[in-house]
């Protein structure tokens, strides 16, 4: 009996096998905009910091001589700004909430920092201030774009920290019961599998799955779907995971 093709909506909600995570769309590294912003968010501190004493007239601005004889002359809170935009660039390459939200405030104490500032119409000029609460908003809004925060916001899709899963359609069967499915996808903890007509069999807590590759994994049931299960394998040696980690890279290509 040929298997019936799995419901979208299903996959999507038996995807999560329990210690391994199944999710559609993740990154098996890290994007680049990720090192992109907080590159520029080291950076920005630096550049601002040269743009004022540009602005202002100093003679050599340049020169490094220069950027520590005026270091006394910044705003206290300025400087606490720049400080906390540093070390917020440093924290996006962490990946986390925590390093998202501390940029965000960052952002936005800046922002609100350089309308302030602007009212003053200091030396610099309200051009110039205007043009960096601009940078600053931009930055900000750049932080709050759905391709840019879903890593930050959701673990699920950081797949350098998870077990990769795999989509697949391959046979598989249990041993010594005569049951056969299909494999809907793969990690390493875990799998998701659609299971042929049962009937009224009853599939046991544990039992061996003979995989792709002409190899067996000893699984257990952590989620039932009206067709299939979600697996969790047990008991798995080096060499079984071996075998797992070259089927998974042959699903790969």
């Amino acid at each position: 009996m040929d298997t019936p093709p799995v419901k979208p909506e299903e996959r999507r909600s038996a995807s999560r096998v329990e210690g391994a995570p199944a999710y559609a769309v993740g990154y098996t590294h890290k994007p680049l905009w990720v090192y992109l912003a907080g590159s520029l968010m080291m950076l920005a501190p630096v550049g601002n910091y040269l743009f004022a004493l540009r602005a202002a007239g100093i003679e050599s601005w340049a020169a490094p001589q220069t950027w520590v004889g005026w270091l006394s002359e910044i705003d206290p809170w300025a400087g606490v700004l720049m400080a906390l935009v540093f070390v917020s660039g440093l924290g996006l390459f962490a990946v986390q909430r925590w390093s998202w939200a501390l940029a965000s405030f960052s952002l936005l104490a800046t922002v609100v920092y350089n309308l302030l500032f602007l009212r003053k119409l200091l030396w610099l000029g309200g051009l110039n201030v205007a043009a960096m609460c601009a940078l600053s908003a931009g930055a900000l809004w750049f932080l709050y774009l759905g391709w840019f925060r879903r890593p930050y916001l959701d673990p699920r899709v950081r797949w350098w920290e998870t077990s990769p899963r795999r989509k697949t359609h391959l046979p598989v069967s249990i041993r010594g019961l005569g049951v056969k499915g299909s494999l809907l996808d793969l990690s390493r903890t875990g799998a998701l599998v659609q299971w042929d007509d049962l009937g009224n069999f009853e599939i046991p807590p544990s039992f061996l799955v003979r995989m792709p590759g002409d190899f067996q994994v000893k699984c257990e049931t952590v989620r039932k779907t009206e067709r299939g299960a979600g697996l969790r394998f047990v008991e798995t040696d080096p060499l079984i995971r071996a075998k797992l980690d070259d089927l998974l890279k042959r699903l790969r290509r």
